[in-house]
This record gives C-alpha cells, sequence and structure tokens, in this order.
C-alpha cells in the first residue's frame, strides 16, 4: 500500500503513518511466514529426497538378498548333491570291499573274472550298512561245472595218474622199492593197481 493511495482517500497524516507501520508489519510477518514455508518445503523436499535414496538403497539391498538368497539356495542344493555323491561312493566301497573278501573265502583263482560274472543288480547295502546278495551268487559260481574252475577246491581230483607223467616216470609204481606201509598207502589211493 502507498502513502498516496491513502493521502487520496483523506485520511489523516498521523493516521497513514499509523496504517503504513502496520502494513509495514504484516508484511515483515508475511514474508518471516514465507520464509518458514519455505524452509519447511526445503526441508520435505530433503526428507523426501533423502527417503528416495532410502528406497533406492532398499531395493538394491533386496536384489542383493535375491541374488544372495540365490546363492545360498545353489550352495545348499550342491551340498546336498555332493553328500549324495559322497554317500553312493561310500557304499560302492563297502561293496567292493564285501565282494572282494567273499572271493577271498571261497578262494577265487581269478577274483577279476568272478566279479564280472556277479549280477551287480541283485547286490544291495541294506539299512543297517548289511551287503546282501554276494555269498549267494559266489557258491553257486563255485559250485557250478561252468564256473567251478575258476575256484581252487574245485581242481578235478585224478586217481592212479599224475598229470605229465608216464607209467615209467612214475616212482611210486615200482612196488618193490616200497615199505609195507607205502604199500599200503599206495593201494588204498589207488586201488586198481596192479602189483
Amino acid at each position: 500500500m502507498k502513502r498516496k493511495f491513502l493521502e487520496d482517500l483523506g485520511i489523516e497524516k498521523e493516521n497513514i503513518d499509523k496504517i503504513l507501520d502496520e502494513n509495514g508489519r504484516d508484511i515483515e510477518n508475511a514474508k518471516g511466514e514465507l520464509e518458514t514455508v519455505k524452509s519447511e518445503l526445503n526441508t520435505a523436499n530433503n526428507t523426501i529426497a533423502e527417503r528416495d535414496k532410502q528406497l533406492k538403497s532398499l531395493k538394491e539391498s533386496v536384489g542383493n538378498n535375491e541374488a544372495l538368497t540365490q546363492k545360498i539356495a545353489d550352495l545348499e542344493q550342491k551340498n546336498k548333491d555332493d553328500a549324495a555323491k559322497h554317500k553312493a561312493e561310500m557304499d560302492n566301497l563297502k561293496i567292493n570291499n564285501a565282494i572282494d573278501k567273499s572271493l577271498m573265502s571261497f578262494k577265487a583263482k581269478t577274483p577279476k573274472a568272478v566279479k564280472a560274472m556277479l549280477d551287480m543288480e541283485s547286490v544291495k547295502l541294506d539299512k543297517d550298512g548289511n551287503i546282501t546278495g554276494i555269498d549267494e551268487q559266489i557258491k553257486a559260481l563255485s559250485e557250478s561245472e561252468d564256473t567251478k574252475y575258476l575256484f581252487e577246491n574245485s581242481a578235478p581230483v585224478l586217481r592212479g595218474t599224475q598229470p605229465g607223467h608216464g607209467a615209467d616216470d612214475d616212482d611210486n609204481s615200482n612196488t618193490e622199492k616200497m615199505t609195507y606201509s607205502e604199500m599200503c598207502a599206495y593201494l588204498e589211493s589207488n586201488p586198481d593197481a596192479k602189483v
């Protein structure tokens, strides 16, 4: 408001001064309030900007958490796979050791050949850690006519002759030089011998 405007209205000078002083205070108060509003607006804008930064950071960390969660899941799956593989290897080692032990107890001449004849599908490791299906198969192989030659006890016993020796080479058949006990042992092992 200008002084000239008030003078044209016919207001006395003293009242004009009071009105202008009051108007000046109102303007200053309004300016102060405007500054306060501007300051609050700046504070609000800064707060919003800070919240935006926090949201962005949170979004990034959530993205990282998803990657981290996936990595943890991948590692857990790898650990499960490795544990299963290790268990299978240990079970296989136990089965192979049990087969080797059984082959030794049945006196297999060529364990590798006998092992190749085994039906590995029927060899199982039960829940108690015992291995089944080995001894039965090896026993059947040691008694079978086709495969018993693979075991030491299955060698044929020849009576009366010794492979690789002719009749003249057999020192045991010369009964003239034998003692009585040698003669009895010879006749017992060779009942068809002629004296």
